[in-house]
């Protein structure tokens, strides 16, 4: 659930989700009338931006203002998107940076950046995890999920999964998609978008759990064919497998 460091040091992996922001309509401010999104992410020292857990709407009359509190969480600060009045949730813009335990009155000002983090949360404790086309793919108990391209640190448990009949025991990356094992059978994502991958059976045959591995783009290759990842393990007969692109499972 967390990160090393190449030098050893000990990272985060995701941060705690804050609840949704407090705030209220006040009467001074200077905004136009309308009914406003407001929602709040928590940001570490780092860098490392947690996801928004929902967003609250607020009316604020003509000329009012938004009061924000934040929570006394410490080590963190907090930053506080608000749309335009009677915008939607994709129009979600950077207000300001709020310290623990402070109050902030947003008015009419300049917004910064979209908020990509919407109800994302922190990656879930796995046992297995591999990095495919710009995320990391993990698996916890038989569901595998995968992170946002825009952070590793962001999970949106609602669409970013796939689940399985049975413990997942291994997890492997091809060239264009990423082999699944459980105890009793092998699976194969295929596709570029995560979102609507093919999932089918390659082999009725399972995996051995932790006998993943990388193997060199270039070994092991057919007549004619070009150099791709490819990933290798033991299956649960004892026999060494070679997964290759196109859910094409070898057995040398």
């Amino acid at each position: 659930i967390g990160q090393i460091k190449a030098n050893g040091e000990i990272g985060l992996w995701g941060m705690a989700t804050p609840p949704v922001p407090q705030a209220t309509g006040i009467s001074n401010g200077g905004l136009f009338a309308g009914t406003y999104q407001v929602a709040m992410t928590a940001i570490h020292s780092t860098g490392v931006e947690s996801g928004a857990l929902d967003t609250v709407a607020i009316e604020v009359p003509s000329g009012g203002g938004i009061q924000v509190v934040a929570p006394s969480s410490s080590g963190v600060r907090f930053a506080v998107y608000l749309t335009s009045a009677n915008g939607g949730q994709e129009e979600l813009r950077l207000a300001t940076m709020i310290d623990p335990g402070t109050t902030v009155l947003i008015g009419p000002q300049p917004l910064g950046k979209l908020l990509e983090s919407l109800f994302a949360v922190r990656p879930l404790p796995s046992q297995q995890l591999i990095h495919h086309k710009g995320r990391l793919w993990a698996a916890s108990g038989n569901v595998v999920w995968f992170t946002s391209d825009r952070s590793p640190h962001w999970l949106f448990p609602n669409t970013g999964y796939y689940l399985f009949e049975s413990t997942v025991t291994m997890l492997g990356a091809a060239e264009d998609g990423v082999y699944v094992g459980t105890c009793d059978k092998t699976y194969y994502l295929q596709g570029s978008d995560p979102y609507n991958m093919t999932q089918r059976q390659v082999s009725s045959v399972g995996a051995a759990a932790n006998s993943v591995s990388e193997i060199p783009f270039d070994i092991l290759l057919s007549e004619g064919s070009f150099p791709s990842r490819q990933c290798a393990w033991w299956d649960t007969e004892g026999f060494l497998c070679i997964g290759k692109p196109g859910g094409i499972v070898v057995r040398p």
